[in-house]
């Protein structure tokens, strides 16, 4: 569906790849601020804290979709 949606331009998906990203790092960032309301323990923060600032760096890095979706990552 990513590649239909974000780089065909086709429907009936509506999300495009920068309302994805931001969506994410949104909710994570609520998730990071209060981390027990969502039941993770301080370990799973951590890991969570870690693939957030990696995944930031590689939007940051691969700008467009075509980019993102043909990485192994």
């Amino acid at each position: 569906m990513k590649k239909r949606v974000w780089i065909q331009g086709e429907g009936p998906g509506v999300n495009d790849f920068d309302e994805t990203v931001c969506l994410f790092f949104d909710d994570v960032e609520g998730i990071l601020k209060n981390p027990r309301k969502y039941g993770l323990t301080e370990n799973q923060r951590e890991i969570l804290k870690r693939f957030r600032d990696e995944f930031e760096e590689f939007a940051d890095n691969n700008d467009f979709p075509e980019e993102f979706i043909a990485t192994p990552w």
